[in-house]
């Protein structure tokens, strides 16, 4: 759960303060990208509703159903109209209504949006200041910074409301492709079928183990190529303009440091991200990868000197900066 904002806060004169990420605050930083992850999985059933594949499956079903339960329960051959055979296609349509968006809701929230979760908070949320500050631990287990000529124009920053994180967002720069932390997962279909058998506590079958090896959490970017990640805003907060507000020194960060190029990537579940960044910050998508039940994920691109030229003036409005 994320740690409630005081209900006290004066709105009418809020004290915001933009600062770079310190330790003490993973905790809250975790706390806020797991919950507002969360609040966004009626979004990925939406975009789920929406695709045809998902129909096909339902009216098959629901076709196989109208078909055989009546024969099992009624018996075979013609038989004629009754209220009891009525009353059963109801009951037949209503549960497999009722089935089929808890298939959805559980795909959605205990594998996508589970999935994403976790790999965010095994991997750069695990340890901000290794993957966004240029710090590293050396071989005695001491964490330090990094000499100036290996460091990357990468930076993680959080926004407060009157001493609350209220929203955060990270600017990420790779020099070599990066190994996920996290242990290998199987595909949807075997997460599924592992979900359902660990809920009756049954053993998992073996054709549902997960693959040996570790995915990719990220490519290499280099110096001049950098990807806008974990922009988050407390859901209370969320209609306030303040995801312009860490855009804004997301990109005059990249923009200061010689980044020519910052990219961003969305899915189905980040919907109302994908709008304020193409729509409001002249982000293009360039690549989406699309399956037939829903999923997606796409790739943004913004050129960052138009951004300064377009949008630069804004990034001096800041109530309070702090680096």
């Amino acid at each position: 759960m994320a740690p409630k904002v005081n209900k006290d806060t004066n709105l009418r004169n809020p004290k915001l303060i933009l600062r770079t990420y310190q330790p003490s605050d993973l905790e809250a930083v975790n706390a806020l990208f797991t919950s507002t992850s969360y609040a966004l999985v009626l979004e990925g059933v939406r975009a789920k509703l929406w695709a045809p594949m998902t129909w096909v499956i339902w009216i098959l079903g629901y076709t196989g159903l109208m078909i055989m339960v009546p024969r099992i329960l009624l018996g075979p051959g013609p038989r004629p109209e009754t209220w009891t055979e009525y009353f059963l296609s109801l009951f037949i349509s209503a549960s497999w209504a009722a089935i089929g968006f808890a298939i959805l809701f559980m795909k959605t929230e205990h594998v996508d949006m589970r999935e994403m979760v976790e790999e965010a908070r095994q991997n750069d949320l695990s340890d901000p200041e290794v993957h966004y500050l240029n710090y590293e631990i050396n071989e005695e287990g001491e964490r330090v910074k990094k000499p100036a000529s290996e460091q990357l124009p990468a930076h993680f920053w959080v926004l407060l409301l009157d001493g609350q994180i209220v929203g955060m967002a990270a600017l990420a720069c790779y020099e070599e492709r990066v190994i996920s932390k996290r242990k290998p997962m199987g595909t949807p279909l075997q997460e599924c079928i592992a979900l359902l058998c660990r809920q009756l506590r049954l053993p998992v079958p073996k054709l549902c183990q997960p693959k040996s090896s570790y995915s990719v959490f990220a490519e290499a970017t280099g110096n001049k190529l950098a990807v806008l990640q974990r922009l988050a805003i407390d859901n209370e907060y969320q209609s306030c303009a303040l995801s312009t507000l860490l855009i804004n020194r997301v990109m005059t960060y990249a923009s200061e440091h010689g980044v020519e190029e910052v990219l961003a990537t969305t899915t189905e579940m980040n919907m109302a991200a994908e709008q304020v960044l193409t729509k409001r910050h002249g982000f293009k998508q360039v690549e989406k990868e699309k399956t037939l039940l829903g999923n997606y994920h796409a790739l943004l691109s913004c050129d960052v000197k138009k951004w300064m030229d377009e949008h630069g003036g804004q990034s001096k409005s800041y109530i309070k900066r702090v680096d």
